[in-house]
């Protein structure tokens, strides 16, 4: 199931997306990575594609016919993605305080808002119509280059990120998230730990070798209500 919906080309449900002057840059800086120029073949709309096919294909934890949420979703890699994974009978809800171009995609639907909005939770779960399966969270902060403040702002992302997923997941829901291999990810991962089933942290080989990014997936999260032990993906 996941090695089909990779291979599906995206181009007819992308709709228009263009990279403006401001990014020609940008463009020269990239246009010797393989996974950019990948991405350009396959009409994705960013490298970071991949990242989530790799992880989706290891532990196919989107399936078909399901509900998904992306936060930090412009400029559409993910969107793109996940809508494959989840087929026509799925729905897919980006979401992200700049501007995502529009799909043709009926079931795939963008929302222009902040994740620190008081309402977030509210709009979501009535965007979806109710709790969602997956929650996925590639959200990144404005780079300083200090390290340690960084380090802070990226874990802020992730706490926020975590805190709506216990909100809107569904009973067995699953969550994805970034965060940067360093302390404050480490002690991250133990909250983490304590709500969902099977915990990992990934680093996809989409992702530079030299970047601080990884992935915490969280997988069948646990019901307050009920005892359950968890245990760390292997």
């Amino acid at each position: 199931m996941i090695a089909h919906a990779i291979t599906i080309f995206l181009s007819k449900g992308m709709g228009s997306f263009t990279m403006g002057k401001k990014n020609s840059l940008w463009i020269q800086k990239h246009r010797k990575d393989y996974y950019f120029r990948l991405a350009q073949q396959k009409s994705y709309r960013s490298r970071s594609a991949f990242k989530l096919l790799q992880i989706a294909k290891r532990h196919e934890f989107i399936k078909q016919g399901q509900k998904i949420v992306d936060l930090g979703a412009a400029p559409g890699g993910w969107l793109c993605i996940a809508r494959n994974l989840v087929g026509d009978e799925g729905y897919v809800l980006g979401i992200d305080k700049t501007p995502i171009a529009s799909f043709r995609m009926e079931n795939v639907k963008t929302l222009e808002m902040d994740v620190n909005d008081e309402h977030v939770v509210d709009i979501i779960l009535k965007k979806t119509k109710g709790k969602v399966d997956v929650l996925i969270s590639d959200l990144s902060p404005a780079m300083s280059g200090t390290r340690s403040l960084d380090n802070a702002r990226q874990t802020h992302l992730a706490e926020i990120s975590f805190e709506i997923s216990k909100k809107v997941l569904d009973s067995h829901g699953n969550f994805l998230v970034k965060i940067f291999d360093c302390p404050e990810g480490q002690q991250f991962f133990k909250k983490v730990k304590k709500c969902f089933k099977k915990t990992k942290f990934i680093k996809p080989e989409a992702s530079k070798r030299r970047s601080a990014e990884v992935y915490i997936i969280g997988i069948d999260i646990i019901d307050p209500n009920k005892n359950s032990k968890s245990r760390t993906l292997i």
